[in-house]
């Protein structure tokens, strides 16, 4: 899994370098994230999981112009959560989600700001492990999923800008071969990150 994920962060990387200016972005948020499939899988084991659980998000991203207004966006966002069992036999559930994705954006230029409108699809990964007293099992999925994403530039400086974006996205997971399950999800979230101009 981490390979495929290096390999498209490489070529997306070596392809973004043969275009002019770039943005590089990074920032912190939370997603409240729904997967009905998750949910009953942890609430078997006595772990607490609400109907929208909060995710957080750790993103990073490279933008560069394909045409006047319309960039082109790389981005590989990481959410985590942990649920602890209140059961006298001891189990958490680690759930990883890695979401590289390619979105096309339009770009509403103003004097001091920027807003974006995007929509894109990536092929992700996710990891659930079992935690427990000397067996820690691991399951993997991968999958297809879609996103849509409305940010705002303020700038801070000639090439620094604060972000702030909100997002959803949905998520088409295969089955873990041993759960017999697949961890689809619906989510919101927002982010609030920075931005700089090479």
């Amino acid at each position: 899994m981490k390979t495929k994920i290096i390999f498209l962060y490489l070529v997306f990387n070596s392809f973004a370098f043969s275009f002019g200016q770039k943005n590089i972005s990074c920032g912190l948020g939370v997603v409240f994230l729904n997967s009905p499939n998750i949910v009953d899988y942890v609430s078997t084991y006595g772990n607490k999981i609400n109907e929208f659980e909060n995710f957080p998000e750790f993103k990073i991203a490279i933008a560069i112009p394909i045409e006047d207004n319309l960039n082109l966006n790389g981005e590989f966002s990481y959410l985590f959560s942990t649920f602890n069992s209140e059961n006298i036999y001891p189990i958490s559930h680690e759930i990883k989600f890695f979401l590289p994705t390619i979105m096309l954006q339009k770009v509403f230029e103003e004097q001091f700001y920027n807003v974006k409108l995007g929509v894109g699809l990536g092929y992700h990964f996710t990891e659930i492990v079992e935690k427990s007293l000397g067996n820690n099992p691991k399951y993997n999925s991968d999958g297809f999923g879609i996103k849509g994403e409305t940010s705002l530039d303020i700038q801070l400086d000639e090439n620094f800008y604060s972000e702030i974006s909100t997002s959803f996205r949905a998520n088409f997971f295969n089955k873990f071969s041993q759960k017999k399950f697949s961890p689809n999800f619906i989510s919101v979230g927002i982010l609030l990150g920075f931005k700089f101009y090479l």
